[in-house]
């Protein structure tokens, strides 16, 4: 099994949490998050070779992957299949393709059941989700338009595990929303002025046609509020959690958590993955209106 996989390390590991790129997507996703610097954070690139005693230094292993590619598919599988054997909590991360008909959908709705039952949880990010998202956090053409998205991904749920921010969250937390969860959704917004909290909420919360509907039937949910001052008050955050509650109607548990960060300047950003969704939040198509 050893001899299917091909990786190496940027830096000796340091951090319980590791997050491997696949194929051409999956590496440029982990190249810019290694720019943004996320911390807490190890990397991997598929490239040589890597042994399960390196594995066994983690306890939470991110896959970015692309899709469309049956290798990329594989050799996932065979990752997963290793991190499952070492108890190790395993999230794929993937954004769906553009389609326009139903064969091109079903070969990847294929792809990622081959993925459902060696993973713990696949989020997955729409294509319509994912063009929303993109234009409003003005991400860069050169990086594509998903690659803030996973990396928003995986700096939600590292920063849920590692500390990080006012309200104490850690590993085991994150271990028990998100083990065995079979598929995920996430989506994001920011926001900045005058109520800028709820605002942020609110349009995490319409980014898509679905995007309601996919949260409200997560078993669990993670949110991560993200601040580039230090002006938001204790009240405000109870009053966005609140209104998050009622308008979500979840009965499953949601973890969340308060931190800054400098680079979004006066904005607040706000960041939902919903686990333990039964079926992939993919986009319904019977809800495009009809031109």
């Amino acid at each position: 099994m050893n001899e299917l996989l091909k990786f190496e390390l940027s830096e000796i590991p340091s951090n319980i949490i590791l997050t491997i790129g696949i194929g051409e997507e999956g590496a440029n996703a982990v190249n810019y998050m290694k720019k943004k610097e996320i911390s807490g954070v190890d990397y991997l690139l598929l490239s040589n070779g890597i042994a399960e005693k390196e594995l066994v230094k983690y306890r939470l292993v991110f896959i970015l992957m692309g899709t469309g590619d049956r290798n990329d598919i594989g050799v996932a599988m065979v990752i997963a299949a290793m991190t499952k054997i070492l108890n190790i909590l395993t999230i794929g991360i993937v954004a769906i393709p553009f389609v326009k008909g139903n064969q091109v959908m079903n070969q990847f709705l294929a792809e990622i059941d081959s993925l459902k039952d060696t993973l713990d949880l696949l989020i997955i990010i729409p294509d319509d989700q994912r063009k929303s998202l993109s234009n409003k956090l003005d991400i860069s053409p050169i990086y594509g338009k998903d690659l803030q998205i996973k990396m928003l991904a995986v700096q939600t749920i590292s920063d849920l595990t590692n500390f990080t921010g006012y309200i104490s969250t850690d590993f085991a937390d994150v271990y028990s929303a998100t083990r065995n969860s079979r598929f995920g959704t996430i989506t994001t917004g920011g926001a900045s002025g005058e109520n800028k909290t709820m605002n942020a909420l609110k349009k995490a919360l319409s980014s898509s046609l679905m995007t309601l509907e996919n949260i409200r039937k997560s078993k669990n949910i993670l949110l991560y509020i993200v601040s580039g001052l230090d002006d938001v008050t204790l009240a405000e955050l109870g009053d966005t959690i609140d209104y998050f509650q009622k308008t979500v109607h979840s009965d499953g548990e949601i973890l969340w958590n308060f931190g800054l960060d400098s680079d979004i300047g006066d904005k607040v950003r706000i960041t939902i993955i919903g686990t333990g969704l039964d079926k992939p939040p993919v986009f319904d198509w019977s809800l495009i209106p009809k031109r």
